[in-house]
């Protein structure tokens, strides 16, 4: 008589169920949606342009650089976080990557409480984008 002997299963052969667990599902759509959404911005954020200005402070009848002032950028057409950063010593300021669309640029100095805004367009295919300079 022949010993029986059962033979083991891998795991490769395991089958898979038929039906995931929702809350598993659900984890899986949330995480392919968010990898979507920041795949895209990444793609966008690559494919960008480089905003750059200059700000100046005028006292009296001389214009100067404006160094430490803040500017951000951010998009007009939806509500959406924006960058910042603040001028050189020089009073020049930079973003990389910005993606295509309207832009709005804001400066704003605590030294003299004074603000300006721009709108600035980043086309297709567009390297730089150089900003007017803005005084205030």
């Amino acid at each position: 008589m022949r010993p029986h002997h059962r033979r083991r299963q891998s795991d490769a052969d395991t089958p898979l169920p038929r039906v995931w667990p929702r809350r598993t599902a659900l984890r899986v759509l949330v995480s392919a949606t968010v990898g979507l959404a920041v795949a895209r911005l990444t793609a966008a954020r690559l494919d960008g342009a480089t905003v750059r200005g200059r700000v100046l402070r005028t006292v009296g009848r001389r214009t100067y650089p404006a160094p430490d002032v803040r500017v951000t950028i951010a998009p007009v057409s939806r509500r959406a976080r924006g960058l910042l950063t603040y001028t050189d010593t020089d009073g020049m300021f930079v973003f990389r990557q910005v993606g295509t669309g309207t832009w709005r640029l804001a400066v704003w100095s605590s030294r003299s409480q004074a603000s300006q805004t721009r709108e600035v367009t980043v086309q297709e295919g567009q390297s730089y984008v150089d900003v007017p300079p803005i005084t205030i």
